[in-house]
């Protein structure tokens, strides 16, 4: 277990002197795991001052790695959910890493957040050793045992304002699958963090094991009868011949294994006196150790023929999983909506044109239960004097001009399925009772009469205006408000969006890949967007067929309305002399980076080697 006490400040300020600037043994200032540490980070080639240019994927790459761990990412996802909640409000973040340091996911406060988005701790940064030097998560997956990585412990500089701790997560094998981490403000550090990590960590794996070796004999173990059942109990999985096929870390502890056993282990290999398992609750190891014993055998369905055993069902993707973000804020609203979908509670979607309203639409459909289709309906697409007819259907000859054999209306056709009402504050307001009174009733009646319909549906409704503050102005009716609105989920722009790099890469990778230069990375990111995700699609398509293929999208690629909506949004986004002002600050930032190695600093900027000396030479030419 790694100890939370924490060496005091001068202590640490002198245990860094010694070994960076006078390459000496540290000796008592630091434990010996830090300093092994250390010698790793230096080893691997770095300093205290630079990370790894490896330590963020591309979001093609974190899609790709995320796929690989799914299966990890589907057990430990609530952990990580339920662990925030216990710890929220305390300036931390709860992060979940695969073996290779790589975060898949994250909660945080949103007053930390941004902190740790300053060093990309973050989904999609890389934290191995390697990457980025000492740190909990790496240094976790590199011991294979808990860590507390505080302050200035950090190989880096930059990343001495955090205290993390990290507990490595084993597959039934005993193979480092992941790490589970809580990194905060070192100002703020907790006394009970690792002992919250280590709970949720033996359940991930206790549920791993089940999941991995469910068709396998179980036996749980403890030393004392009276703690069988509970998170500290040793679990071994078993095939009929009683081989070892899995093992959680309990039993491991309790038996003495080691974490990767290379020999293949039997239960007489580990119990000479064991008979039948099934008939001991008790048992005595090969060192005399007597462990107390419930045994779970696993029996075959039966099945009336010899048939081939039906191939498993395929895991149904997740379809909210595509919305996530490293934005906190879109987070919060996938974890609000995870819990209501398929709860038959109505959801109002609000936000600004282009900010993916229906997009959220139809994952929330596709996550929900519903065997039936998503009905879309635009309610200021509809003239007023149709949009009674489409949605509820009319028997034939309801009104001139009325097809024949009438129609069931878009209502009927959600049926077991989604209505999507898009644009709903422009639903007429002499149409708003009908509406209220289906919602009400769950039956429709169509123009023209007739009995009622029994229908049944999920949902979603869409407005880019304050439904709230259109009943305060009298042009919505409060008590429909009140029925569309079980949960509110608004969208935010994307100017105030903290994932708007990330967002970029991703629109690039949907349009067949492309990078950026400096100057267009900067113009992109700190545009206003008044079109939000929709425009900036927009934007980069029209860019990328502008841009030959092996050349990064200059600020010349983007179209001219986007230019002149930069120079017109303030200081920070114009173009001109401040575009040469950022490109000159990338590259000085890349030479120095490079040490004036221009090969090095045009790969840093993703531009080749004579495209760098032409900015130079024209860089050069403007400062004189």
């Amino acid at each position: 277990m790694a100890s939370t006490t924490h060496p005091s400040a001068e202590a640490l300020a002198a245990a860094r002197h010694q070994f960076f600037e006078q390459r000496q043994t540290p000796g008592s200032l630091i434990s010996p795991l830090i300093e092994r540490s250390w010698q790793r980070s230096l080893k691997a080639g770095l300093t205290p001052e630079h990370c790894s240019r490896e330590a963020r994927l591309s979001q093609p790459e974190f899609r790709d790695i995320r796929e690989r761990n799914h299966t990890l990412l589907d057990i430990a996802r609530p952990q990580l959910e339920s662990l925030f909640e216990q710890i929220q409000d305390t300036q931390c973040a709860v992060l979940l890493a695969d073996q290779t340091g790589t975060i898949l996911h994250g909660v945080g406060d949103a007053g930390f957040v941004p902190e740790a988005r300053r060093v990309e701790l973050m989904p999609g940064g890389v934290w191995s050793e390697g990457a980025r030097g000492t740190n909990a998560i790496g240094t976790a997956a590199s011991e294979g045992r808990s860590v507390v990585v505080h302050g200035q412990e950090h190989f880096l500089d930059q990343n001495g304002f955090l205290t993390c701790a990290a507990v490595p997560v084993f597959d039934p094998s005993g193979q480092v699958i992941g790490v589970l981490d809580i990194s905060s403000d070192a100002r703020h550090s907790q006394r009970h963090t690792m002992a919250l990590v280590n709970l949720a960590v033996s359940m991930i794996e206790n549920s791993l094991l089940e999941r991995t070796c469910e068709r396998a004999h179980l036996m749980y173990l403890h030393p004392h009868a009276h703690l069988l059942g509970g998170l500290y109990e040793g679990i071994l999985a078993y095939d009929d011949s009683g081989h070892i096929i899995g093992a959680n870390r309990w039993a491991r502890q309790h038996l003495n294994l080691p974490d990767r056993s290379e020999q293949p282990l039997n239960l007489h290999n580990l119990f000479p006196r064991l008979t039948e398992p099934e008939a001991h609750a008790s048992l005595v190891t090969h060192s005399g150790q007597t462990l107390h014993a419930r045994h779970k055998a696993y029996r075959a369905p039966s099945s009336p023929t010899k048939t081939a055993p039906a191939p498993r069902p395929t895991p149904v993707p997740d379809p909210l999983a595509a919305l996530e973000s490293t934005d906190p804020g879109i987070d919060r609203l996938i974890r609000q909506a995870r819990r209501i979908v398929g709860q038959g509670i109505p959801i109002l979607l609000q936000g600004e044109t282009g900010v993916g309203k229906d997009v959220w639409a139809r994952a929330l459909h596709q996550a929900g239960p519903g065997s039936g289709a998503m009905v879309a309906v635009n309610c200021a697409a509809i003239p007023e004097s149709l949009i009674e007819a489409e949605l509820f259907g009319y028997r034939p000859g309801a009104f001139t001009g009325a097809d024949k054999a009438g129609s069931r209306g878009r209502i009927l056709e959600a049926d077991k399925g989604t209505l999507f009402l898009d644009e709903i504050g422009d639903m007429p307001t002499a149409l708003q009772p009908r509406l209220l009174r289906v919602l009400q009733e769950r039956q429709v009646i169509p123009v023209g009469g007739g009995q009622p319909i029994p229908v049944d549906f999920d949902l979603i409704c869409a407005t880019h205006t304050q439904l709230g503050e259109a009943v305060g102005q009298g042009l919505f009716r409060q008590d429909l408000y009140y029925r569309i609105n079980g949960l509110t989920l608004n969208l935010p722009p994307l100017r105030e969006r903290e994932d708007i790099r990330s967002l970029i890469d991703r629109v690039l990778a949907e349009l067949g890949g492309g990078t950026l230069s400096p100057a267009s990375c900067t113009l992109l990111e700190n545009h206003p967007w008044p079109g939000n995700l929709r425009q900036l699609h927009s934007v980069l398509r029209t860019a990328r067929i502008l841009c030959d293929p092996d050349q990064p999208i200059e600020p010349e690629h983007l179209s001219a309305d986007f230019l002149a909506e930069a120079r017109t949004a303030g200081p920070a986004e114009a173009t001109g002399p401040a575009l040469a002002d950022w490109e000159r600050q990338a590259i000085n930032t890349a030479l120095e980076n490079s040490q004036g190695n221009v090969s090095a600093a045009a790969r840093e900027l993703n531009i080749d080697r004579t495209t760098l000396h032409r900015k130079l030479k024209h860089l050069s030419g403007h400062s004189q």
